[in-house]
This record gives C-alpha cells, sequence and structure tokens, in this order.
C-alpha cells in the first residue's frame, strides 16, 4: 500500500520527499473569498476560417485564471448550455444586459465577454468585464493587439489585463511550451484542433466511450505529427500525443511522449498528471504514487494532482488517505468531474462511515465529509452541524451551503435556503443537485421563469435523474404562473 497523507499544514514551500512517504499538503485552505467569474466566446469579426479564434481566446483566459485560488470559473460549455435556455444563439451572442441575466443564473460574480477582428494583418481583442451584482462594467475596456503569429503572447495579454482588472494574485508564467517566439498561424489552428480532441478526456484511466472515438483521435493525431515534425519541442503536442495514445492503448508509445514532455517542461505540472496516468494503465501503481504525489506536493492548488493521488491510493487499499484526496481536489482549480463521483462511491459504500470516522485527525475534512456522505444517501436532515461545521472550516466546498439550503428549504424557509443555495452555486456553477434545489425553492416562491431555467440546468448536467421526481417537478413548473 501506499503511505498516509499527512496532515495539512499552513507552511512555506513543499519540501521534497521520496516516492512512497507521506505526502505533505501545505496551504490546505483556499482563501474563502473566492470569486467566481464567467468568460463568454468573444463575438468573431474574422473570416470564416478564423471563427475558432474567439472560443480558444476565451478558453485561453479560462486556463489562465483556473491558477487562482480565488477563483472558480463556469465551464464554457456549461455557458452555452444557458444561452440555449436563454434562446441566446450561443454565449458569443451575449451583451451587457444578457451578461449580468446570465451570472446571476450561474452564481458568477464577474462576466467577461468581448470581440475579436482582423484589422490591417494585426487581431484586435476587446472585452468588458461585469459586475454582475451591481450592472456595472469594471473599468476601462480591455484592448490587446498582436499579430496572428503571435496568438500564444496575445491570449496570455488578454488574461493578464482580465486579471489586472479583477486585481488577483495570479501568476501569469507562459507554461505552454511553446519553443519560438512566433508559430505560423495554421500550426495555431492545429494546436486548438489537437486541444478540442484531448478535452475531456479522464485524468484518470480511458474514455469508457474511446471505441466511438477512434475516427476524431486518428484525426487528431495527424494534426499532432505535423505540429511535432515542425516545432519537435512544443510541449502541448507532446502531452496530446501521450493521451491519444494511451486512449487507443498504445502504451509503449503513451510513456515515450510522457518522458518526452517530463524532459521539456520538467517544472510544469501537466507531465507529471500524464506521467501518473500512464503508469496507472500500465499498473504501475509504484510509479503511478510517485508521479500522482510529486505534482500533489510540488503544486498543491492544482485539483487534479490530489484526485489522481486519491484514485492511486484507493487502487492500493488507503480509503482514509483517498478521502482527504478527493475533498482536497474539490476545493482546488481546475474541477475534475469524476471526483464527486468517486467520491460518492466511496462514501456511500459499506465502508463509508469507517472512513469518516478515520478523518478523525482531520476534524475540518471530517465534518464535510459527513455532510457529503449525507447529501449522497439522500439523508441531510440531521446532517446540519456537519454543514455549519464545513462552511466555517473548509468555505470552498460547496457541501455546507447546499445541505443547509436544503435543510431550511424543506422547513420553508425560502429566502434563507436561497441565500445559501446561491452561495452553493457560487462554488460550483455546474453541480445539478444545487439547480435542482434552487429550482424547488424559487417554485416554492412562484418566481416560475428562473425555476425554469434551474431545472433545465439541472436536467443538462445530472448523471441520474429518477423519472417520477422530474415528472414531478416538469408538471408543478407547467401549472406555475
Amino acid at each position: 500500500g501506499t503511505a498516509p497523507v499527512a496532515a495539512p499544514a499552513a507552511t512555506s514551500a513543499p519540501q521534497a520527499a521520496p516516492p512512497g512517504q507521506p505526502v505533505k499538503q501545505f496551504n490546505a485552505a483556499p482563501d474563502s473569498q473566492l470569486t467566481t467569474v464567467a468568460v463568454a466566446e468573444l463575438k468573431g469579426r474574422l473570416p470564416p476560417d478564423m471563427q475558432w479564434l474567439g472560443g480558444s481566446i476565451a478558453d485561453a483566459v479560462l486556463v489562465k485564471l483556473q491558477r487562482s485560488r480565488q477563483v472558480r470559473v463556469v465551464e464554457r460549455e456549461f455557458l452555452d448550455q444557458l444561452a440555449a435556455e436563454l434562446k441566446l444563439q450561443s454565449s458569443a451572442a451575449v451583451d451587457q444586459g444578457s451578461a449580468v441575466r446570465m451570472g446571476r443564473l450561474l452564481g458568477a460574480r464577474i462576466f467577461v465577454f468581448g470581440t475579436v477582428a482582423q484589422l490591417d494583418q494585426q487581431l484586435v481583442v476587446r472585452a468588458r468585464l461585469v459586475n454582475v451584482e451591481r450592472g456595472e462594467q469594471i473599468g476601462d475596456s480591455i484592448e490587446v493587439t498582436g499579430a496572428p503569429t503571435r496568438l500564444a503572447a496575445l491570449q496570455a495579454e488578454v488574461a493578464k489585463e482580465v486579471v489586472k482588472a479583477l486585481s488577483l494574485e495570479l501568476a501569469l508564467a507562459d507554461t505552454t511550451g511553446l519553443e519560438t517566439t512566433e508559430l505560423a498561424f495554421e500550426a495555431y489552428h492545429d494546436l486548438d484542433q489537437v486541444k478540442l480532441a484531448v478535452q475531456g478526456l479522464p485524468v484518470f484511466g480511458l474514455d469508457p466511450s474511446r471505441r466511438g472515438k477512434a475516427a476524431l483521435w486518428q484525426n487528431a493525431l495527424a494534426y499532432v505529427a505535423r505540429l511535432q515534425a515542425a516545432y519537435p519541442r512544443l510541449l502541448p503536442a507532446a502531452l496530446a500525443h501521450a493521451q491519444l495514445s494511451l486512449e487507443q492503448e498504445d502504451l509503449e508509445r503513451a510513456q515515450e511522449q510522457a518522458e518526452l514532455a517530463r524532459r521539456l517542461a520538467p517544472n510544469d505540472a501537466e507531465p507529471l498528471l500524464v506521467a501518473a496516468n500512464v503508469a496507472a494503465a500500465r499498473r504501475d501503481l509504484q510509479s503511478a504514487y510517485a508521479f500522482a504525489a510529486e505534482a500533489a506536493r510540488r503544486f498543491p492548488d492544482d485539483a487534479r494532482g490530489w484526485y489522481l493521488l486519491g484514485r492511486v491510493q484507493l487502487q492500493n487499499g488507503d480509503k482514509h488517505g483517498a478521502a482527504l484526496s478527493f475533498l482536497l481536489s474539490l476545493e482546488r482549480n481546475p474541477r475534475v468531474k469524476e471526483t464527486d463521483t468517486t467520491l460518492q462511491t466511496l462514501l456511500s459504500g459499506e465502508d463509508g462511515p469507517r472512513v469518516v470516522a478515520s478523518l478523525g485527525d482531520q476534524p475540518r475534512y471530517q465534518a464535510a465529509a459527513a455532510a457529503y456522505q449525507a447529501l449522497f444517501r439522500d439523508d441531510v436532515s440531521r446532517a446540519g452541524p456537519y454543514a455549519m461545521e464545513s462552511m466555517r472550516s473548509t468555505p470552498a466546498l460547496p457541501v455546507g451551503s447546499l445541505v443547509m439550503g436544503m435543510i431550511e428549504r424543506r422547513q420553508g424557509n425560502l429566502g434563507r435556503a436561497e441565500q445559501l443555495l446561491s452561495q452553493a452555486l457560487a462554488l460550483r456553477p455546474d453541480m445539478a443537485q444545487v439547480h435542482s434545489e434552487l429550482a424547488e425553492a424559487l417554485l416554492a416562491a412562484r418566481r416560475c421563469d428562473e425555476a425554469r431555467l434551474h431545472a433545465g440546468l439541472f436536467a443538462s448536467k445530472a448523471l441520474v435523474i429518477r423519472t417520477a421526481d422530474a415528472n414531478d417537478l416538469e408538471s408543478r413548473l407547467a401549472s406555475c404562473r
């Protein structure tokens, strides 16, 4: 088995430890003053073959923002879902009015939107930031200009200006792995296609639907081959090559490319994460643990390292360490969607009570685990003390405010319920159960249109919907006026 995770400590930078030794956690509790930010696809005033730039720049800004402990981001896919619910063509169609409305529905405090255009062989990006609560623009509009061959630098500059406008503390070091100051514009297009192909791949394990994606991935590998031939030291290409080879179960090629990525960027988290997943697929759990532990130790604000560590601990039978690692992952960015379901399986199972009890040496996380267990078992009525403690000691986790909001709603305290559920929404805009509970609270308050929108978002995000419950909610919504 693997060594248990050591107790969190608020100290200086983590010290190196040999593989298999306890992982020291540093600055375990993210800042409670979290800001939720939505970034819409930029409206493109571009030729048809350049329309992809609006989404690419928005995604680049989101990736940069995810590095901050102070920020929670709204996934752009979820933003587009809400735009569809509001009968907008896409999130690129937002203006200040719709940005405020969408932001409020998603718990976002800041909404970023804008345009990208080509003028005199230069790309011009204009962005505006809106304070959703006040319905006002923040500062002056941002304008950044650059050559298409310096797209990565332009994206980094846009992100830097957004961060500056939000007064965030965020290191914006360029870790794109671009080996030259300029790439051909066609190479950026190829790179964007590769990123789209690997987007959403599991951090741990293989994609269950990989058989149906073979043609897509083969096409992406052709882009990768072209990129690596022209730019042999291009980190994103090596990472994508490793991930796509892993999905095609070409484990030797996956390991070769993962090792190349680690040589190209020894101070980047991404190669360690990919190396851990490749090692796990090769059933080399000792190496998988070493890579995941190193990622968690060196990049403690990255949710993916903690999630990977938890999965390897689980495979080694260390349920205590796994539960703690999953909770640490849920506090951080970027969100790993599988964390919720893996934690649910762990805490809802036969050993669930023993796992929660084993966290007695971590009382702040034990309270959160007990609240999650009550939520997963649909038994929140007696979970109030755990939820209250979780709100106090682990404020970056949504479970405390969600459970308390559920309790208040069931007691008929609709105003207090909405306030608590809105807090949970700001922490996890894409959490299906928060939207379900908000739909119920708003329906009880006869705020029918808002209730319908949250019900639609719940249906789009829920992995499992009980038909009887869904039909009952739909029936009550239909009669709400």
